[in-house]
């Protein structure tokens, strides 16, 4: 698999299930232990790309800070949303967890950039459904809005890398276009973005260029896909 994502794009990978998309997701992330291959990353004040294949999960190659540093440039939105939330902490705590990881040490600094998030990328429209939202529990919400809430938590840490491992599985078009505006915003931003799907008919309108993935490799790169596959 060879491809190239340039900054502030957004970079789609359809295939059928099975081709190995989400393999490939869990390679730039640097969850799985790759043995051959080169993934470089422009990682931040860096005056040259790092190869994240040199940076293992076990710390043998690396220090475990410089694993950290990554993952925070990093961040991927799972298609199963469900499993990244513990059922016993309601949606502030885990929210609030999430930032205290990634160095924030003020709560009152913390309660406030959730509030700015919630309301910038429109899940909250005023402070009553702000409070319904934050003290719910995640078995409280519809799968529609535990996604949406996986976006928010991703866009807290305020990544330059998202990758979406098939963020519109299972939801309904309204859930859907809410996605891809909470996307768009993200990269109006200046957040770069892989999004892997099956569904071409939502890649074409939102992404840049596109990949097209087959048993396991790259075929083809379609640049302006929504002109092509019209």
């Amino acid at each position: 698999v060879t491809f190239e994502v340039k900054e502030g794009e957004i970079f789609g990978i359809v295939g059928e299930s099975g081709c190995g998309k989400t393999t490939l997701v869990k390679s730039i992330a640097r969850l799985l232990d790759n043995t051959e291959g080169k993934i470089y990353f422009w990682h931040h004040n860096q005056l040259r790309p790092i190869n994240l294949v040199e940076i293992q999960p076990n710390g043998l190659k690396t220090d475990s800070d410089e694993i950290r540093k990554i993952r925070k440039e990093i961040q991927v939105i799972f298609q199963d949303s469900a499993s990244i939330f513990n059922p016993r902490m309601t949606i502030r705590e885990l929210l609030d967890e999430t930032l205290k990881i990634s160095g924030i040490e003020s709560e009152n600094g913390r309660l406030t950039r959730i509030e700015e998030s919630l309301f910038q990328i429109g899940i909250c429209s005023d402070k009553r459904e702000l409070e319904d939202i934050l003290y719910k529990y995640p078995n409280e919400l519809s799968g529609g809005e535990r996604q949406r809430l996986s976006i928010a938590r991703v866009f807290l840490l305020n990544p330059r890398l998202i990758i979406a491992d098939e963020p519109f599985a299972e939801q309904d078009k309204i859930t859907k276009e809410e996605i891809l505006r909470m996307i768009d915003l993200m990269n109006k931003n200046g957040t770069t973005f892989i999004i892997i799907s099956h569904d071409i008919s939502l890649i074409e309108g939102v992404c840049d260029r596109v990949a097209i993935m087959r048993d396991g490799r790259i075929t083809n790169v379609i640049i302006s896909p929504k002109k092509v596959f019209k």
